[in-house]
């Protein structure tokens, strides 16, 4: 049998030591590459970390948005892969007055950038106008009684409580002004949900 040596040529030892030797720097390059800006929003007043404030981090030529986040429970915010340039961050809660920052630079020598502490007061929702409408319900079932609303009843203004009693399902009011519920007169009366002296002796 007959053994042959390869020896590999030189030229192509060298290329794929420098290729060795390229791609770890490369992917080192890509994972470092950009810079980052943190921080941590506190309350002016109570000097304690604020959670769910938006942090917004934009150009200083023109204010185009470059990126958006929100603060954590411990108020820090961290703002990644950032190009170099001139930058200022504007941060608040959503519907009050936002404050933003002094303008600042990312760049080669100062990628890691700390903002530090920044103040904000509590959250002050700001509303132009606001109308709250509700409608209160005419019956309810509850566990021991059931409740009539009587309030948008046109008797309520020009009748009288026994006017008013006889449009109620199951209630009935005679001539002599008993008041029974499907037949028995074992009911108790209360005025506005209480019981009242005025129901000792007589109830018509």
């Amino acid at each position: 049998m007959n053994f042959h040596h390869y020896r590999p040529l030189p030229g192509i030892l060298t290329t794929l030591a420098g290729l060795a030797l390229l791609l770890p720097s490369n992917v080192w390059a890509q994972k470092t590459a950009g810079g980052s800006v943190t921080g941590v929003v506190i309350n002016q007043g109570a000097n304690h970390p604020l959670e769910s404030v938006t942090v917004t981090l934009k150009k200083t030529a023109d204010d185009a948005l470059v990126q958006t986040t929100v603060t954590d429970s411990q108020g820090r915010f961290s703002l990644e892969s950032i190009p170099a340039g001139d930058y200022r961050v504007s941060y608040g809660y959503i519907g009050s007055d936002s404050k933003e920052t002094k303008p600042f630079r990312v760049e080669a020598q100062t990628k890691a950038l700390d903002l530090g502490r920044l103040d904000i007061g509590e959250a002050v929702l700001q509303l132009e106008k606001l109308q709250v409408k509700g409608k209160q319900r005419e019956f309810y079932n509850t566990i021991d009684r059931k409740v009539y609303t009587v309030g948008r009843e046109i008797q309520s203004a020009t009748g009288s409580a026994s006017d008013l009693l006889q449009n109620i399902p199951s209630v009935d009011v005679d001539i002599d002004g008993n008041v029974s519920l499907r037949g028995s007169d074992n009911v108790m009366i209360l005025i506005n949900g209480r019981t009242s002296a005025l129901m000792g002796k007589s109830r018509a």
